[in-house]
């Protein structure tokens, strides 16, 4: 799209500056609403980060810090190789340092977005509250750009907004790497015939309009614009970098505040917390699961073995009509069970007896 939009060089006429201008923001644009895609991915480690603290695998800061050490690289170098492409077919200055300096703070511009998504997904309770909060924040932060409102018009008051605008900081370093040199700008008659109409519909008198200057005389005029005197005249490295940086640290310390906030340590909330139902603790569900089940090849012995269970008379007593039952009296007679009704006989003695013939 910006090669389709903006492809080949612009020149240096009145038409080119504002062709320029509008791919620059437009790509400071599209790389920082890029990040808000992050916010959902976030959400859902934040699930699995919480069930991994809650068995103390490990504890929120160290989490934080490794996720921001592995995907730094990724993104920087990401961020970087769009910008050197944006930069060449947008058709900006031709300078091998412009075009590095202009990679870099679009890079860290990314960063910076990035780590404000991270703080809105540590900050909103869920993912739809996330997702609408992030580009409403984003969006503010672009009034205060200094492309759709100039900065000067804006009343006192905002200027706490443009602190923290990371749209302000790197727009104003974009466009400083892009027309911070003294190059001087043609002017065509299509551009003082513009200029001449523009003050014929204010109300100028025609003794004004015979001879007019061109509207943008030079690079450092259109920067004055834009920026202001103050803003243009302050080099990149002492006032963009440092903010752009600041902010990087602000919305990362951010984020990893809340998150800690929203996911307290387990150890050091267990004084101030109720007590967990012992059948929602996972290491109480694991023991009677070996009690019920017996133990396992690998579990330790129990130190203390529970004592053998006392045997009953009922499971020691003879059958019913054993010597032995006659003898243990009525108490083992009336525990022992019944045999089945059969032929009785009259005399045990008797039967037993030979027959005399």
């Amino acid at each position: 799209v910006v090669g389709a939009l903006y492809g080949g060089g612009r020149g240096h006429d009145q038409q080119s500056v504002s062709d320029r201008t509008g791919a620059i923001f437009f790509v400071l644009v599209n790389q920082s609403f890029s990040t808000i895609a992050s916010i959902r991915v976030f959400l859902e480690e934040r699930a699995v980060v919480d069930h991994e603290r809650r068995r103390r695998a490990y504890g929120v800061a160290p989490y934080f810090l490794a996720k921001t050490a592995a995907e730094l690289p990724a993104q920087t170098l990401c961020a970087l190789l769009f910008g050197v492409l944006a930069y060449r077919l947008a058709g900006l200055r031709r300078d091998p340092a412009a075009a590095a300096a202009h990679a870099a703070i679009l890079a860290l511009a990314t960063l910076v977005a990035e780590s404000l998504s991270l703080a809105v997904g540590a900050i909103a309770p869920d993912a739809r509250t996330a997702v609408a909060l992030g580009p409403a924040l984003l969006s503010v932060s672009l009034l205060f750009a200094g492309f759709l409102v100039t900065l000067d018009s804006l009343p006192a008051p905002t200027r706490l907004f443009q602190a923290t605008s990371l749209f302000r900081h790197a727009f104003a370093a974009l466009l400083k790497i892009e027309f911070g040199v003294d190059a001087p700008l043609t002017c065509a008659p299509r551009d003082t015939a513009r200029l001449a109409r523009t003050l014929r519909d204010a109300g100028a008198p025609p003794a004004l309009l015979a001879d007019l200057p061109c509207p943008i005389p030079d690079s450092r005029a259109h920067l004055h614009n834009l920026l202001g005197p103050a803003v243009a005249a302050a080099p990149v490295a002492t006032t963009e970098l440092p903010a752009l940086l600041l902010l990087f640290l602000a919305f990362r310390a951010a984020a990893l505040l809340a998150l800690r906030r929203r996911l307290p340590d387990p150890s050091s909330s267990a004084s101030s917390a109720p007590r967990r139902r012992p059948a929602d603790d996972d290491d109480h569900d694991d023991h009677l699961l070996r009690d019920a089940r017996g133990a396992a090849p690998g579990d330790r012995p129990r130190d203390h073995p529970q004592p053998p269970r006392p045997s009953s008379s009922a499971d020691t007593a003879p059958p019913n009509g054993h010597p032995a039952s006659r003898a243990a009296g009525p108490a083992a007679r009336d525990l022992a069970p019944p045999l089945p009704d059969g032929p009785k006989l009259k005399d045990t003695d008797a039967a037993c007896a030979p027959a005399s013939g």
